[in-house]
């Protein structure tokens, strides 16, 4: 076990609200490979599921802004979650 009881994780994961959300290869709900790299889009309920161990404290839709340069940026829509471990 990598954490104790009350022992905190972050993780910020794709949302479904991203854009390269459903392109390239499917390979299985939520996943597609393009331009080679394996992608995940997580949905909320997805999220809460995947970790029965914890306490969600904070699940909340962010947006990141992706500096590419002085002229460029791209934007992302992420899943920011904060939990505990039970």
């Amino acid at each position: 076990e990598a954490l104790v009881p009350g022992g905190l994780m972050g993780l910020a994961v794709f949302s479904t609200s991203e854009d390269g959300y459903g392109r390239g290869r499917i390979v299985e709900e939520g996943t597609s490979i393009r331009e080679g790299r394996r992608r995940h889009f997580f949905t909320e309920q997805e999220l809460i599921d995947l970790f029965p161990a914890f306490n969600c404290l904070r699940l909340e839709a962010i947006t990141v802004v992706d500096k590419r340069g002085a002229h460029s940026s791209h934007i992302h829509h992420e899943w920011l979650m904060i939990a505990e471990k039970k």
